[in-house]
């Protein structure tokens, strides 16, 4: 029988919304406090919006240690394993998992309504914590950075190399 390498392109990580706080510096805190439950809100506002709180209810029943692989990396390598996925390109996640980065900076990167400082701040939490969960297993883990490179090239530059770098 032929061996396949399986390398998914498609996979997505976040944290639970609340644990992005640690990942903030301590000066967007308050902010993100402040945006958390609104953040919550819009996300399930959403996600009846596009018909998939009910279905994605139903298929998370059973499957917490599976799910928690959005953020564990122990739970992660387990659902890997057992996909037969060798490695995987990481994107953030939406909102069918509500673990969407804070401030809008997930992969849409919003420019209305959005605070340019903040969505800095929740790109660069995300990323932070992407490069940690990367470094757990770099031979298997790519993950995509967030950079919201509307607001500043050279700030987006920068970016692109603290993240290449970690």
């Amino acid at each position: 029988m032929d061996r396949h390498l399986v390398i998914s392109s498609d996979c997505h990580a976040g944290l639970p919304p609340e644990r992005y706080r640690e990942y903030l510096d301590p000066v967007h805190r308050a902010a993100f406090d402040a945006a958390l439950p609104i953040q919550l809100e819009q996300t399930q506002l959403a996600a009846k919006k596009f018909l998939v709180a009910d279905i994605n209810e139903e298929w998370r029943r059973g499957r917490d240690e599976m799910l928690a692989g959005a953020w564990d990396h122990d739970a992660r390598v387990k659902v890997l394993d057992v996909d037969g996925i060798a490695g995987e390109i990481i994107f953030p996640d939406g909102i069918t998992e509500m673990n969407m980065p804070p401030f809008g900076a997930g992969l849409s990167l919003p420019t209305e309504n959005v605070v340019a400082e903040l969505q800095w701040a929740g790109a660069r939490s995300h990323t932070r914590w992407l490069a940690e969960l990367v470094a757990m297993a770099p031979e298997r883990r790519v993950g995509v950075a967030i950079v919201p490179a509307l607001w500043d090239v050279d700030e987006a530059v920068r970016e692109v190399r603290w993240a290449r770098a970690h």
